[in-house]
């Protein structure tokens, strides 16, 4: 699982938005490696 400060790959059907140690994180649950890694934008 990936996860992006800016967000998930719109493509990800089921990005998770979390906050830790006050930063937002998005995590993408779909069942894709290495979803984020290259390629998140900004979630909508």
């Amino acid at each position: 699982m990936d996860a992006s400060p800016s967000g998930c790959n719109p493509a990800c059907k089921t990005c998770n938005k979390s906050s830790v140690a006050g930063r937002d994180s998005f995590q993408c649950k779909d069942r894709i490696a290495n979803f984020c890694q290259r390629s998140c934008n900004k979630a909508v």
